[in-house]
């Protein structure tokens, strides 16, 4: 996600104006896991009242280890039960809440959306990168939800830019008919060139955020951004007030984008269904 929809949700988010403008908080990014010590140590320096995380999982560990009294926000994060950094859902029981991304729920109709889009394909590529527990995790959920609606789904690595090319020349070579590409940071850096391989071995590309579909990707089915950010700041807020981070209840995305590419399609030779087309909430002409 892109610092200024960070910038707007927080500020959006919360009402009183002591944390208007910008300078009251700082956004940070990183574009490899490798820079995360760096700037966790940097940002546990700097001694804020709270961090607000965006989609990892590495930082949030990183952070509570450093600093394990600091408040952490979280947002579009993958399963936090699971990775052990709260109690419950409804009763995080530490230092750490936020807004979950409900995973298991968004890759299923990322598929199902591809089953409407294309009703004739018959096999599914799956994309991921390091062979974590959590991208392990993503990918049978994601094989689970493709036979159930009669896809054959077949897992693809690329941990490096060369392997890009290879995984969807692979792609092509074994018949994929549309591939799903699991959330990942090295993915999203390489977006651009990740499009432009769709577009060039014609596979109709399913992502994760509607970058994907801004540089030529074909579908996008993901949290609105901009919703999860506001959502975020009334966290900040409330724990700025005193609320304890450990009593507030993680919560999950509650508006979702469903973005289409008509141009890609185009370029591509796809024909859209009229029913995906009327149940986007953007198309790209």
């Amino acid at each position: 996600m892109s610092p200024d929809v960070r910038q707007r949700g927080l500020s959006q988010g919360v009402p009183e104006p002591r944390l208007r403008p910008a300078p009251r908080h700082r956004v940070r990014c990183f574009a490899q896991t490798a820079e995360l010590p760096l700037l966790v140590a940097e940002t546990i320096a700097c001694k804020p009242p709270l961090v607000v995380v965006w989609g990892t999982t590495v930082a949030v560990r990183l952070l509570h280890e450093g600093a394990p009294s600091l408040p952490i926000v979280f947002v579009n994060f993958v399963d936090p039960v699971g990775a052990g950094l709260v109690e419950s859902l409804s009763r995080p029981g530490g230092r750490i809440t936020g807004i979950s991304d409900a995973t298991d729920e968004l890759l299923a109709r990322r598929v199902e959306i591809l089953r409407e889009a294309l009703p004739r394909a018959t096999h599914l590529g799956v994309l991921f990168n390091a062979p974590s527990a959590v991208q392990q995790d993503r990918l049978k959920a994601t094989q689970l939800a493709a036979r159930s609606v009669n896809f054959d789904a077949r897992a693809y690595s690329a941990w490096s830019a060369s392997d890009l090319a290879n995984a969807f020349a692979a792609m092509k070579s074994d018949g994929m008919d549309a591939v799903v590409l699991l959330p990942d940071i090295f993915f999203y850096v390489n977006r651009e060139h990740f499009s432009a391989l769709a577009r060039r071995f014609r596979i109709p590309l399913m992502s994760y955020t509607t970058a994907y579909v801004d540089v030529g990707g074909l579908f996008v089915y993901a949290p609105n951004l901009d919703d999860m950010s506001y959502r975020a700041a009334t966290y900040v807020d409330k724990i700025l007030k005193g609320s304890n981070p450990s009593e507030m209840p993680v919560e999950l995305p509650a508006v979702f984008d469903f973005v289409v590419n008509a141009q890609t399609a185009r370029e591509m030779g796809v024909s859209l269904p009229t029913s995906i087309l009327l149940r986007a909430t953007r198309v790209v002409n």
